[in-house]
């Protein structure tokens, strides 16, 4: 029997998956030290309402240009 990952908003901590709508944000982390550099890959899961937010503080944002 397979049993779904339970996955989290990442912002707000509200339940997404199955049912209910959310975005995969994937980003790219460098981090540097004096021995080098390294990667991290991430994926963020945002919820539909915290992506309504951010689509707001971006429009607010870009449009006072």
């Amino acid at each position: 029997m397979i049993i779904p990952k339970h996955k989290v908003c990442d912002m707000c901590g509200r339940e997404v998956g199955t049912n209910l709508r959310y975005f995969i944000i994937k980003s790219k982390v460098y981090y540097y030290g004096y021995a080098g550099g390294c990667s991290d890959n991430r994926k963020h899961h945002i919820c539909e309402y915290c992506m309504g937010h951010i689509r707001r503080y971006i429009e607010k944002t870009v449009g006072e240009d």
